[in-house]
């Protein structure tokens, strides 16, 4: 019953879109780009303490400084053209390639640049939501905007073009061939608005009258907001549909052979109905709630629905490929089946997740990745491609991998990694003693100094090169066949002699 269900569960809806957000690291929801080494190649690892480390593998390089402030870092990946850099992240990120680079400030202050064939440079600059310009080689894409004075911004917020004046004051909007005008903004809408274009026309003077017509598809009429709204839909459908709301009596919707019929009691404006209950035949769905959404119970073939929920102690809830149960602020569930992967995360705390763990498999490269979190004791994280790493303690109580492991250093008890290429790597004690290792290397890290055995040199040093001595062993050039002397190498102040 997909109408009934999208003006009377936008609640369910908001439960599995919150689960979403928090079940999915902010790390996902950007671009998918490599922001550290990745690859089976043999990689060059350098340590000081925690103030500093560094990887380094054919064309690509991680470099990480937490000390002296602000904390830095930066991955750079040459195949790809990319880079990400990072300052007391998450307060400043910036990655991208040639064509196009993002940077965000907390999230608060932002920036968007891309680069088109066509147009060419195109650049976006926010100072949420106070500042905010772009600038490019056409015209559509110059813009400035000084909120909540004047301005102008293009293309954000699903519209072509937005313009302001001392805001809440007045403001007009356009899409394509559609234009419309707002005047004394009530924080989200205008009191006063109209607009229209050839097929559409809007009309409101709020709370007295309003209207939304769009030929051939709606027409949709209030008087006295909110006691009294009507109107048709999906007029351009084989079957269209009609619906009536009169505050705070009853409301209804239908359609017009009969196959949907939905009734619900006492309406309170955006609100669902206190009672509601209803069918759609076309879809083999019916309904019904009480007291809102602390009781619902829904059944749908189109879209796959299956949900009853007794809020906040009970739930269940399944919409398409999503999958989510819970009971009370304690226990929660989300499962993912799509054609890509199937994914499962159990989450257990009051307030904040005490216990935390995802599993995925990705059905075409037959992977199943592993994430466990018990805060703030210690994760596990396998990726399925070789790459493990486990930690204790942990600070950060939901998912937050990149936060972890540039913050991790200053208080972690013991950390273990093992990646794809087979090398090894432990620390103890905010790295006061590490060891990174393979089949052929030895590195021990301790206190600031650092001990290197290899078949080919060993190598002794103090804070990254402040002091060292390095022994290289006579060999064979590989490539002349003529044998190499050994050398030895003095390092001071960084420098080598």
């Amino acid at each position: 019953m997909r109408h009934y269900a999208v003006k009377m569960n936008s609640f369910s809806r908001a439960l599995i879109l919150a689960a979403f957000f928090i079940c999915c690291p902010l790390s996902a929801l950007l671009a998918r780009m490599p922001e550290t080494i990745e690859g089976e190649t043999r990689r060059d690892y350098r340590q000081v303490w925690f103030f500093y480390e560094s990887y380094r593998a054919p064309g690509q390089e991680e470099v990480i400084w937490r000390l002296p402030l602000p904390f830095y870092g930066r991955y750079t990946n040459a195949e790809r053209a990319y880079s990400f850099h990072h300052s007391l992240y998450p307060f400043y990120f910036n990655h991208g390639t040639n064509y196009w680079r993002k940077w965000s400030f907390f999230f608060l202050f932002t920036g968007d640049d891309k680069y088109h064939k066509d147009t060419r440079q195109d650049r976006d600059f926010f100072l949420t939501p106070i500042l905010s310009w772009g600038s490019g080689d056409s015209k559509k894409e110059r813009y400035f905007s000084f909120f909540p004075f004047f301005g102008t911004i293009k293309n954000k917020l699903a519209f072509s073009e937005i313009n302001y004046f001392m805001f809440p004051l007045y403001a007009n909007w356009s899409h394509k061939e559609y234009k419309a005008h707002g005047l004394l903004w009530a924080i989200f809408f205008p009191i006063i608005m109209w607009g229209g274009d050839s097929v559409r026309s809007d009309l409101r003077i709020f709370p007295f009258y309003s209207h939304k017509i769009y030929r051939g598809r709606y027409d949709k009429r209030t008087v006295a907001w909110p006691f009294v709204q009507w109107g048709e839909v999906d007029l351009h459908k084989k079957e269209p549909r009609k619906f009536v709301f009169i505050w705070p009596l009853y409301a209804r919707k239908w359609s017009k052979y009969g196959n949907l019929n939905v009734h619900g009691i006492m309406p309170l404006g955006i609100l669902p109905p206190l009672v509601a209950w209803g069918y759609d035949r076309r879809v083999n769905a019916k309904a019904f709630n009480f007291l809102w959404f602390f009781y619902q119970y829904e059944t749908s073939d189109s879209p796959y629905i299956r949900k009853h929920i007794i809020f906040p102690f009970w739930g269940y809830y399944r919409f398409a490929h999503k999958e989510l149960s819970f009971v009370g602020p304690f226990y929660a569930n989300l499962k993912t089946h799509s054609l890509i992967f199937e994914s499962d995360t159990t989450i257990i705390g009051p307030v904040v997740p005490m216990y935390w763990k995802t599993k995925r498999f990705y059905l075409k490269d037959w992977r199943e990745t592993t994430f466990l979190k018990v805060w703030p004791f210690f994760h596990y994280i396998d990726d399925g491609q070789g790459n493990k790493a486990f930690r204790t303690l942990v600070l950060w109580p939901t998912r937050a991998e990149k936060f972890e492991r540039y913050w991790g250093p200053l208080y972690s008890l013991f950390e273990y990694r093992s990646y794809a290429n087979g090398d090894r790597y432990a620390s103890l004690l905010f790295r006061s003693f590490s060891r990174y290792w393979n089949e052929e290397e030895e590195r021990w890290f301790i206190l600031g100094f650092e001990f290197h055995f290899t078949p080919r040199y060993w190598y002794v040093g103090f804070m990254g090169g402040l002091l060292g001595y390095r022994h290289d062993y006579a060999r064979l050039n590989e490539l002349t066949g003529k044998r190499l002397p050994s050398k030895n190498t003095v390092e001071l102040f960084y420098f080598r002699i």
